[in-house]
């Protein structure tokens, strides 16, 4: 063991203060996340008095929360760092929608809490009922999960923060292959190394004559769901023609396609598969994809309970694949169905902790297995808790194809929302969400409510060539005639409907 759990813990917030006290507050904020998310250990927690355990999630999020406020005035002291146009709010009843969809969550927990009182006895077994303490655990939690969220609206609103994100999370990604390529050699062994405990099961981890990876991470599948991320990111970021250096995008797009496939993730390679393609639609195209996914996620459970989804066929499909993967597929469908059962028995609030949710037989043994996050949060937090939750995640995706009919979208921003997209798939048979994705989906929702608008004197007055000249073209432009077609710097056009691209070869400024 090179480093004590509880001592990384308590390293971090030192290191995210240095981060703003030294950095830009974007670059804090998302270094800060996205570092702790990958490099703290997992499977830990510190128990305070009084107070819900830490953990590596609620360490970050915390610490980072509390640097925003000590260094506010620093930052507000530098004047405007994101753009040199205002912020204007163009859908002031999207963030209505998206705060109500906030307090909702938080009544559910306590509408939760106040409905499951009761002990349940099941044979030997006896679980407690819910108290305040587990309404303080459950707000605090909830706060934690959708923190970055917020902090994504808050700070990544502009397609250049989108820029930003996404050049980050690849960066973050090629340095952490280096890690994953050394457990696909050694064995997934880092954590062990590092923190001197696996956090999941070894065995697990071992695929015929090779390894999938864990890192540090909870599971070899959040790796392949990381991995999935970054390669979308890079393909996006390739995507975008007005980069001077837009083929290293590609070619760091290529590496990791190649180490996801020796990653042994089979569901986030058939992602990865699935999604790139779609990178060189038209933008409409790819925003109305993941808007109808997102549509078809969020109505999975009912499309279940109605035996609307085809899952004879998706079995035999998978079953020509490997058998292992179709036993597996199967085990997981008959430990749904039974979940499903269990939460339609308190459909609104659900059941709550403490394995509440959970089904047993008659001397009290657990007989279900939880993977999907869709059915664990229905199997908690009932019907209004599912749809508050993945409501907050659905609604920027929903929203973009209303927008692409307005204003420009950049490739960066669309590769989020397919991003997104791929992890509301993977989240249908894991529950690999992670605080990344909870900071892209925050990010979407700050552009689809707010847009640059055009620094004038005037509100009358038209753009001069030389004004024209200083927007940038994958910015979201104002009403008027600069709604349909934008000029660049360099001259080149961009069709703000169809969501075509010509720029020349030389760089953006």
């Amino acid at each position: 063991m090179l480093l004590p759990p509880n001592i990384a813990l308590m390293i971090w917030p030192v290191i995210v203060l240095a981060l703003f006290m030294t950095m830009s507050r974007q670059s804090a904020l998302s270094v800060g996340l996205v570092w702790g998310y990958l490099l703290l250990p997992e499977a830990f927690k510190i128990d305070v008095p009084l107070l819900p355990p830490l953990t590596k999630n609620s360490v970050t999020v915390f610490t980072v929360l509390v640097c925003l406020l000590l260094f506010k005035e620093k930052f507000s002291a530098r004047g405007p760092q994101k753009s040199p146009s205002p912020l204007i709010n163009e859908y002031p009843s999207f963030g209505i929608l998206l705060l109500g969809l906030l307090v909702l969550m938080f009544l559910n927990e306590v509408a939760t809490v106040l409905t499951n009182t009761n002990p349940l006895i099941i044979g030997s077994r006896f679980i407690p009922g819910l108290t305040v303490s587990d309404l303080i655990s459950a707000t605090v939690r909830t706060m934690v999960l959708v923190a970055p969220y917020f902090l994504g609206r808050a700070f990544f609103k502009t397609p250049e923060d989108h820029r930003k994100l996404l050049r980050s999370l690849v960066l973050a990604g090629l340095v952490y292959s280096l890690f994953i390529l050394l457990e696909l050699r050694l064995s997934p062994q880092l954590h062990n190394w590092v923190y001197g405990y696996h956090q999941h099961s070894f065995a697990q981890h071992v695929r015929g004559g090779s390894f999938r990876p864990k890192v540090f991470l909870q599971h070899g599948l959040w790796v392949g769901l990381f991995v999935l991320m970054v390669v979308l990111a890079a393909g996006g970021m390739s995507r975008n023609k007005a980069y001077a250096d837009h083929t290293k995008w590609m070619l760091a797009c290529g590496y990791l396609l190649v180490l996801l496939v020796f990653s042994s993730n089979l569901g986030a390679l058939g992602l990865a598969i699935l999604f790139l393609p779609l990178l060189w639609l038209r933008i409409g195209v790819q925003v109305r994809v993941a808007a109808l996914v997102a549509l078809l996620f969020v109505s999975y459970p009912a499309a279940r309970q109605a035996n609307l989804v085809p899952l004879d066929q998706i079995s035999t499909f998978s079953s020509k694949i490997s058998e292992e993967r179709a036993d597996s597929f199967m085990f997981r469908l008959r430990n749904e169905e039974i979940l499903l059962e269990r939460a339609f028995e308190k459909p609104l609030f659900g059941w709550g902790g403490w394995g509440r949710n959970r089904v047993f037989n008659e001397i009290g043994n657990d007989i279900s297995v939880t993977d999907g996050l869709w059915v664990i949060v229905l199997g908690t937090s009932g019907w209004i808790g599912y749809l508050t939750f993945f409501g907050l995640l659905a609604a920027p995706l929903m929203m973009l194809p209303r927008v692409v009919k307005k204003h420009n979208i950049p490739p960066e921003t669309a590769a989020i929302a397919l991003i997104m997209a791929a992890n509301l798939i993977y989240l249908v048979p894991n529950s690999a969400l992670s605080p990344l994705a909870w900071l892209l989906t925050g990010a979407l929702a700050g552009f689809v409510q707010y847009r640059q608008g055009a620094k004038v004197s005037n509100v009358n007055a038209v753009a001069e060539p030389s004004d024209m000249s200083r927007v940038s073209p994958y910015t979201r432009f104002p009403h008027g005639p600069t709604r349909d077609v934008a000029v660049s710097a360099q001259g080149s056009l961009s069709d703000t409907r169809t969501g075509r691209f010509h720029s020349p070869a030389t760089s953006m400024p």
